[in-house]
């Protein structure tokens, strides 16, 4: 059994403490310097520097996970695809994300949000790698406590402090139930490693031993803590409110970083060991998926208020994205392209779908018009002809429509429910799996079609929806960063849906290598082998 520890376990985690030194520098030398542009340009930098680490890294690696579809190493860590996918989304989002808040804010306080950024991010990446709740769980605290600090740094008023407030004390209350559902996995698996060296060792185990009274209780909390940060029915309530109030670079951040989180959370805990035997954790998350992808497009029908719009959009994309799990944990196991790729799959081409969008936003503020509204924008579209197209692209991808990336990642889902419920995929039980996912199917292909109603609308005011006074070309002050990365982050909408095989073969790969630790058997360059 290979395993990392010690100083390996440090080895493998250079690129977080690049960015965790760096977040510590600019937490104390921005006292002295306040300077917006150099910070932002420093946390770029530090990323980049972050992302070459990475990628020397991985070169070591490559080779290994193309001949061999499963972990190369184990420990507090894990080495997979799904980790080294995870984090290079990391790195990307939080570069697009600097760069689209650059001028967002307070000028005095612009140190302050590009460390926490940069101490989000890791978190992020620990997330991706944890195999031990204990790392999993500070992970998501890496980014719950940056988030209440950026809600602050980028909230408006009286209503962003009502937003500050109202996520700092639900997400306590989340975090206390995901602490005490870890704590009762521990409790029944005797460990706080997921995966362990063997089939019979580590929380995920658990789910295939036998059934315990408190694992029913234990799973239902960890859903509670993981849902809120996902935006998951029940558990959604304070988006609309917190969107709205958090300013455009507070929604960017809320609407990306912990949903990413999330899903990397609900594969490491749940995605290893399908619990076929277990009829009611499935159908759970099957009910919460339609619930709150019927919600959150339903909501978003009613709203004039943007924010408040992207936040019920947010929500239900939470809801396409637990598809993929009830799809994977009724199926029992794992196929080429299965539920668990296609949740992964969909968090990846949702991210740059949402940053262009949210960044574009940003960026449209930049010329001192609030975009609040559905009204503000009337005429943008003749105002800022090049900037509204990318603004086009971006909600085209979240509203599914081909060929763009989020279509893929709706094909997918459809995909992964068809083979299911039909049994396609070999080794599917069929008990009454058919008739539950059939109506999931049908759930999640009416709820694409709502979606696209509010999000065609939006686009409307944009184009076709005249200004009743004469219209006055914005005079942009400050745009090149958050252009830029509404550029970039449109630009990956664009390239993903033309070419989506790469990532799709990435998901899918990822998915495979989520087996047990014993099969584990390929060496690891820097690891030892513990006897």
């Amino acid at each position: 059994m290979l395993q990392v520890a010690g100083i390996e376990t440090v080895q493998l985690l250079v690129p977080e403490l690049v960015l965790l030194l760096a977040a510590v520098y600019v937490y104390l030398a921005g006292t002295f310097v306040s300077s917006r542009g150099w910070w932002t340009a420093f946390g770029l930098a530090s990323f980049a520097i972050a992302a070459v680490a990475l990628w020397r890294q991985e070169a070591n690696l490559i080779r290994q996970f193309l001949q061999h579809d499963i972990p190369v190493a184990v420990g507090p860590l894990i080495v997979d695809w799904l980790s080294e996918g995870i984090r290079n989304l990391a790195l990307i989002t939080g570069a697009i994300l600097l760069a689209a808040a650059h001028g967002s804010g307070r000028r005095q306080l612009a140190a302050e949000y590009v460390a926490t950024v940069l101490v989000a991010i890791v978190g992020l990446m620990l997330v991706g790698r944890a195999n031990n709740a204990v790392i999993l769980f500070l992970g998501l605290e890496m980014i719950s406590i940056p988030t209440y600090i950026l809600l602050f740094l980028g909230g408006r008023g009286r209503a962003g402090m009502e937003a500050t407030v109202k996520y700092f004390f639900l997400s306590l209350l989340s975090s206390a139930a995901l602490l005490y559902g870890l704590t009762m996995l521990y409790g029944i698996a005797g460990t706080t490693t997921l995966v362990g060296a063997t089939d019979d060792v580590g929380i995920t185990a658990v789910y295939r031993t036998g059934s315990v009274a408190l694992l029913s209780l234990g799973s239902i909390l960890v859903l509670a803590g993981i849902g809120f940060k996902l935006t998951a029915f029940p558990f959604h309530f304070y988006a609309p409110d917190v969107y709205h109030g958090a300013g455009w670079a507070g929604a960017a951040f809320l609407a990306t970083i912990p949903k990413v989180a999330a899903v990397a959370a609900l594969i490491r805990l749940f995605g290893y060991q399908a619990p076929a035997s277990s009829d009611s954790l499935w159908k759970m998350i099957a009910i919460l998926a339609a619930i709150t992808m019927t919600f959150g497009n339903t909501c978003a029908l009613w709203q004039t208020n943007v924010r408040r719009m992207l936040a019920y959009s947010s929500i239900a994309h939470a809801g396409y994205m637990l598809v993929g799990l009830a799809a994977t944990l009724a199926l029992g196991r794992r196929g080429d392209f299965g539920g668990l790729a296609a949740m992964f799959f969909y968090a990846a081409v949702y991210l740059p779908a949402s940053l262009a969008t949210f960044a574009g936003m940003i960026t449209a503020e930049d010329g001192g018009r609030r975009r609040d509204h559905l009204n503000d924008l009337r005429g943008m579209g003749r105002e800022r002809p090049v900037l509204s197209a990318m603004i086009a692209l971006g909600v085209f991808s979240l509203a599914g429509i081909p060929p763009l990336a989020g279509f893929w990642g709706k094909l997918g889902l459809f995909g992964s429910l068809i083979a299911t419920s039909m049994g396609w995929v070999a080794g599917t039980s069929q008990r009454d799996v058919g008739p539950w996912l059939s109506s999931l199917l049908l759930i999640t292909a009416i709820n694409a079609a709502i979606g696209a109603a509010y999000y065609l609308r939006l686009l409307s005011y944009i184009y076709f929806v005249r200004t009743d006074e004469e219209s006055i070309v914005d005079s942009p002050r400050g745009t090149t960063m958050p252009m830029a990365a509404t550029v970039a982050a449109s630009w990956l909408v664009v390239l993903i849906g033309v070419m989506p095989s790469t990532l799709l073969e990435s998901a899918s790969r990822a998915e495979r290598m989520l087996v047990p630790a014993s099969v584990a058997q390929t060496p690891v360059v820097g690891a030892r082998e513990h006897r």
